[in-house]
């Protein structure tokens, strides 16, 4: 009595070693003492992908307090498809702005992504006060694959 083996849907005497792909690992970008990083480096159409800044001990900007953090996303073609603004918060402070040793402050906003958007690499540019921008980058719509 033969055997038979099916792995990945083909049929063959022996098996064959099969590997899913797996999401990227969440991007993070850092600039001096600030860091930024998303949850997810890979989000469905419709999805939400979120992003923290972390400023360091030793960090000092100038914040505004109505929207310290902004958010701009662009696709491949440098056209921008979503920006905000994150207002400050507990943890967040804003104006003239040095975190102090043993502290930290963090900023967060989010990126509801519209589910008509076609699927690829989007950039993204997160800018904390006056600080330089940090950037990453999101794929949109890819769904991790098994391969043989």
């Amino acid at each position: 009595m033969a055997v038979l083996a099916v792995a990945c849907g083909v049929a063959t005497g022996h098996p064959r070693a099969c590997a899913t792909f797996a999401s990227p690992k969440p991007p993070r970008s850092a600039d001096g003492g600030v860091t930024a990083l998303a949850d997810r480096g890979v989000v469905p159409r419709g999805g939400t992908v979120s992003f923290t800044v972390v400023a360091d001990a030793g960090s000092r900007f100038v914040a505004p307090c109505t929207d310290p953090l902004h958010l701009r996303v662009e696709d491949s073609t440098e056209f921008a498809v979503y920006s905000a603004s994150a207002p400050s918060g507990p943890v967040s402070p804003c104006g003239s702005v040095t975190v102090r040793v043993g502290s930290t402050a963090v900023y967060t906003t989010a990126w509801p992504v519209d589910p008509t958007l076609p699927t690829g690499r989007y950039d993204v540019e997160l800018v904390l006060g006056d600080l330089p921008a940090l950037q990453l980058q999101i794929s949109v719509g890819f769904v991790p694959q098994r391969r043989c």
